[in-house]
């Protein structure tokens, strides 16, 4: 697994990428928490959720840059750096 974090602490991921036998999930902290409209997040616990990864062109989906901007902005306003 690889996290993409701007500190130590889980509070402080973005994202991570989980690589496994079907492709690559995506995984976000507080994922039951981000707007998704397009309903790419899938997972069931009480925190963080996925989108897995299928082809190329679902990697370079408006719908996946907006997820990801998402979640960048929810980190921002966990640590009020929202300006």
């Amino acid at each position: 697994m690889v996290a993409y974090s701007y500190g130590p602490k889980y509070a402080d991921m973005i994202c991570t990428l989980i690589p496994s036998k079907k492709g690559i999930k995506l995984g976000f902290y507080k994922g039951n928490e981000l707007p998704d409209p397009d309903k790419l997040l899938e997972g069931t616990g009480k925190i963080s959720r996925f989108v897995q990864i299928k082809d190329e062109d679902q990697i370079k989906s408006a719908a996946l840059r907006k997820l990801i901007l998402n979640a960048l902005a929810a980190y921002r306003e966990r640590k009020d750096l929202v300006r």
